[in-house]
């Protein structure tokens, strides 16, 4: 798993990236008699897969870190910004704590898994089509000219979704329906609502019931059935209804729930 960290010491800006999988049976030294000091890798040159060392310079943070990928160097590689507006290393430690990935293996890797534009834009027409995340990857699967060449994982598209989901969620709509549980609460104190966020502070799983469905699930709640067929139109989050039935065999409604994923139906039963 790779890290990458950017700090400020001393007003020079250094950034670090630190792995610990790599992806090539191969390392290469620096050759004899080389100006390691002067050395400067240009785009054509990166794909020579030279050891990183000491003094090496980049254009920029991004190629340094496609470089250091395609190297596949163990536990760390610092660079720092230097006058010229040149990156150089300054740090490498290259030793190898574990066995190598086959090169076959390496787009799975999760420093490399990097979604191209095409990619995205292919994902987003079958998700806005209905097309499910497992199908979405055998398209991408066989545009890719088989699974051993996609460089990403079903985890990696589930994940992209559900962000883009997250993303078209409306501040306004999420801040409507908070308003009107909040009303809710104030006319009747029996009502009661749970709303769950992302790390960016956006509406992802909301849960509510009213008292007449409290009541209901006290005396009827032995056994609950809930359907998570629905979708909405506009957010695609699963509309998900909790129901029972009552001593004269009729439907009671224990309460509902928007989610983005049903996994937190079986965390809010459990």
């Amino acid at each position: 798993m790779e890290n990458t960290s950017k700090q400020n010491v001393n007003s020079e800006e250094i950034v670090e990236f630190e792995d610990d999988e790599v992806n090539t049976m191969e390392e290469k030294e620096v050759p004899e008699g080389e100006d390691a000091t002067d050395h400067v890798i240009e785009d054509s040159i990166i794909e020579a897969l030279q050891e990183p060392y000491v003094g090496m310079e980049f254009e920029s943070p991004d190629d340094a870190q496609e470089y250091y990928n395609k190297e596949g160097c163990k536990a760390m590689l610092r660079i720092s910004k230097k006058e010229e507006q040149k990156w150089v290393i300054s740090r490498f430690h290259a030793a190898h704590n574990h066995e190598l990935a086959m090169p076959k293996s390496t787009p799975l890797i999760r420093s490399h898994r990097k979604r191209s534009r095409v990619q995205k834009d292919l994902m987003d027409v079958l998700a806005d089509s209905g097309i499910r995340p497992s199908k979405i990857v055998s398209v991408l699967s066989h545009e890719s000219g088989g699974l051993n060449n996609l460089n990403m994982t079903d985890r990696d598209v589930f994940n992209y979704l559900s962000l883009k989901r997250q993303k078209q969620i409306e501040k306004g709509d999420a801040q409507v329906m908070l308003d009107y549980f909040h009303d809710c609460q104030s006319k009747n104190p029996g009502f009661f609502y749970s709303i769950q966020t992302d790390v960016d502070g956006r509406l992802a799983n909301c849960f509510w019931v009213d008292a007449r469905s409290r009541m209901a699930y006290k005396h009827f709640g032995d056994v609950i059935a809930f359907d998570p067929t629905y979708l909405t139109n506009k957010y695609r989050m699963s509309f998900v209804p909790f129901a029972g039935v009552n001593h004269h065999f009729q439907s009671v409604l224990f309460g509902c729930a928007l989610l983005q994923s049903h996994v937190m139906i079986l965390k809010m039963l459990g």
